[in-house]
């Protein structure tokens, strides 16, 4: 069941407003959707032709085939979700934000044609393999933490600004490569305690990228 914790409008000041909830019958004018932790179904959803935002952190989630027809669907954050499949996203091209952090995904083919993608969070799942991303022209920023895998795939990403791998499992050889013909890409596996003000002062600039919220 789709169970709504907050529904936003969306007005000219790029601002999104709350809507009461006896307001949110009125499909066309919904933005962002966050919902609640008990939604275990997204079925309904198709309802909200304009939605360009959905949170649905920490719910019990599993089938993503609902949102194959969101197109207009911006960002979208799926963590701690028992999501497997992700292969109903594969026509939402104009996503630009997607989190999958702790979840059981671990096939990311289905990304491969979503040029947009600016902003991608695979933390803590089960992907091994990230070469479906190496014609994403448009990332510039992937978080990897925990996972075990080869960044040579990312060489070729010309707008690839910051990598996070922290506890990620990839070879000091690699790495050395990657930083020597990639200088400019700030790679972080260190806690933000650790490299407080210049992780901060990229995250105030760059809030764009993160779906919580």
């Amino acid at each position: 069941m789709l169970n709504i914790e907050t529904a936003y409008d969306y007005d000219t000041t790029r601002k999104y407003p709350e809507v009461k909830q006896p307001d949110v019958r009125k499909y066309n004018t919904i933005r962002w959707l966050v919902l609640r932790s008990d939604t275990d179904s997204l079925e309904g959803i198709e309802k909200y032709k304009q939605l360009e935002r959905l949170t649905a952190y920490g719910t019990k989630v599993k089938n993503l085939l609902p949102l194959a027809k969101m197109k207009k669907l911006k960002k979208l954050g799926i963590d701690v979700t028992p999501v497997k499949d992700i292969s109903p996203l594969a026509g939402n091209v104009n996503l630009e934000v997607l989190s999958l952090g702790v979840t059981k995904v671990a096939d990311i083919s289905p990304l491969a044609g979503l040029k947009k993608i600016k902003a991608l969070y695979l933390n803590q799942t089960l992907v091994k393999d990230l070469s479906p991303l190496s014609d994403l022209h448009d990332l510039e920023v992937l978080s990897i933490n925990s996972l075990k895998v080869s960044i040579k795939p990312l060489l070729e990403l010309p707008k690839l600004k910051i990598v996070f791998y922290v506890g990620a499992k990839i070879s000091a050889g690699e790495l050395k490569e990657f930083e020597g013909l990639r200088p400019n890409i700030f790679l972080n596996n260190k806690s933000p305690k650790d490299i407080y003000k210049k992780t901060m002062d990229w995250y105030n600039k760059n809030s764009y990228y993160f779906p919580k919220g």
